[in-house]
């Protein structure tokens, strides 16, 4: 696989933007802070994607606060540009004030959405993507995203725990040049 160069972004706490052959994904893109407010620092700076109505897709790995932002992946997207996410969250109530908003509002703002399920791949542009499972404390559905471009090829596991699917991870799509996992903690 011949590797061009490709350019990666952090986007503040697990926002990602990968850069390949002049088009952007982003990966749990985020500008509402005011969810995190206990959890972070106020110095972390959370930058604007590169390209503010010019990327090309969206990756969402699932619909806590921290992770989906509808209002600043609507801003960041090209029209029409798809996003990619999970199934919906079902259970109570209770169960469900997690993921609420981003369901609210990703229906409000019309996105292109899709729910992709595990092991699922989609081509967008200069982008393979890739969901593999994940899962959190939390029990709501999430996914692992590998996103191969330019002979690179990259995971990103939003907050998912250990569980029972690294190794047919590794089988399937293995191996990474990069690796974005979680520290679930300071």
């Amino acid at each position: 696989m011949k590797k061009t160069r490709i350019r990666m972004r952090r986007l503040g706490w697990s926002g990602l933007e990968i850069e390949s052959d002049d088009q952007t994904l982003v990966i749990d893109y985020i500008q509402d802070t005011s969810q995190l407010v206990q959890l972070r620092s106020p110095d972390e700076p959370f930058p604007e994607v590169s390209r503010p109505g010019g990327t090309s897709v969206a990756l969402v790995t699932h619909l806590h606060a921290d992770h989906a932002d509808p209002g600043a992946i609507k801003r960041a997207l090209q029209d029409h540009a798809p996003v990619f996410r999970t199934a919906r969250a079902t259970g109570t109530e209770a169960d469900l004030a997690l993921t609420f908003h981003a369901e609210t509002k990703f229906a409000e703002y019309n996105l292109a959405t899709e729910v992709i399920e595990a092991w699922e791949e989609r081509k967008v542009g200069a982008f393979r993507i890739c969901a593999a499972p994940a899962v959190d404390g939390f029990g709501d559905p999430q996914l692992s995203w590998i996103v191969e471009c330019g002979g690179h090829r990259i995971i990103h596991a939003g907050d998912t725990l250990f569980h029972g699917y690294w190794w047919r991870i590794a089988n399937k799509y293995g191996p990474f040049d990069v690796a974005f996992l979680p520290v679930n903690g300071r």
